[in-house]
């Protein structure tokens, strides 16, 4: 008899990740796929709902369910409410999903989900403690696993030094002292509305909501924020890369973490003779940055150099965040370092 697995996916990479997995899956167990809808980006969401019906009409997976936009707090959590005994009718062997402490996958993790149940969290991205806490990555690395670092920079930290220096640097380009003054009163304003919507809508969404729908509270765990994926309250973590897995198994003391190949690695249609004269480079993590420091954008130079000198190609295309689009000039201020 095969055992159940529930997989927590998100629908920006659905179609890229999870699918090539999908088949293989299938012979072992009894699919069942919650997609969280994550993007603004329509064509992506629609190229992801078009494959969760195929998988269905070919067996692939038994069922599939599809949150409502992540920014609807409400509505998503009266979703989870809805479904919590229709879930808990499969018995779920196993769980794969990307993390565990976003408010719909505690409902899962708190209220649908048997002791016995297998958690697996497996993050194919960059993750977040190389990208925004590459200070604590070394502090772990060097260190050893007898000590950890006693304080962390919360990204909240990094977002809130950041957003100063940007206000900083406009300010000294400001000439007149009118518009210096109106400029700084905007800037504050921004800034601080900003970080009261964040803590109110964590509030609302982690306490008031999950108290409300099923009498319980979804605290965060001591490295949720750091990692955005887990505080090592799973079973297992995969990753796409052996520094990430040494990493984390320092940082959260999970004994099965492993690093796995990329799902997609080896799907690329192209002809390896043909010759490549442009690169297609998405640009991620630095939204709302006016500006990014000098040492990351060497890092950029010099992989750019590398992908151009091991392909032959002439030039690169940088393409800003499909969620964020011009939010913020870093990807102008890269363009021009790259260029001189």
């Amino acid at each position: 008899m095969k055992k159940t697995v529930l997989i927590c996916w998100s629908s920006r990479t659905f179609v890229e990740v999870l699918v090539p997995l999908l088949r293989q899956l299938s012979d072992e167990f009894r699919i069942v796929i919650i997609l969280s809808h994550d993007i603004k980006n329509k064509i992506i969401y629609t190229r992801a709902l078009e494959e969760l019906k195929l998988l269905k009409e070919k067996q692939i997976i038994e069922q599939s369910y599809i949150l409502p936009f992540y920014a609807q707090l409400t509505k998503v959590h009266l979703f989870m409410r809805a479904h919590i005994k229709e879930l808990q009718k499969y018995r779920f062997d196993f769980w794969l999903t990307l993390s565990e402490i976003q408010p719909f996958e505690r409902y899962i993790a708190d209220c649908v989900l048997s002791q016995d149940c297998i958690t697996v969290c497996f993050w194919h991205n960059v993750t977040y403690v190389l990208q925004y806490h590459q200070d604590v990555a070394k502090k772990l690395l060097f260190a050893g696993a007898d000590s950890k670092p006693l304080a962390f920079v919360e990204r909240e930290s990094d977002e809130s030094s950041g957003g100063l220096r940007n206000i900083i640097k406009k300010i000294r380009r400001t000439e007149s002292v009118r518009a210096l003054l109106e400029k700084i009163g905007r800037r504050l304003y921004t800034f601080y509305e900003q970080f009261l919507e964040k803590k109110s809508r964590e509030y609302y969404s982690h306490v008031v909501l999950p108290w409300l729908m099923v009498g319980k509270t979804f605290s965060l765990g001591p490295y949720d924020k750091m990692t955005q994926m887990s505080s090592g309250n799973g079973n297992v973590l995969i990753f796409c890369d052996e520094l990430e897995a040494r990493i984390h198994r320092l940082l959260l003391n999970v004994p099965d973490v492993y690093t796995a190949r990329y799902p997609s690695s080896g799907t690329c249609r192209c002809d390896g003779k043909k010759q490549k004269t442009a690169i297609l480079s998405l640009l991620s993590g630095w939204e709302g940055y006016e500006s990014i420091p000098d040492d990351i954008l060497s890092l950029y130079c010099r992989e750019f150099k590398t992908v151009l000198s091991e392909t032959g190609a002439l030039s690169i295309d940088l393409r800003p965040h499909p969620d964020f689009g011009e939010n913020g000039d870093w990807s102008y201020q890269l363009r021009q370092y790259l260029n001189d």
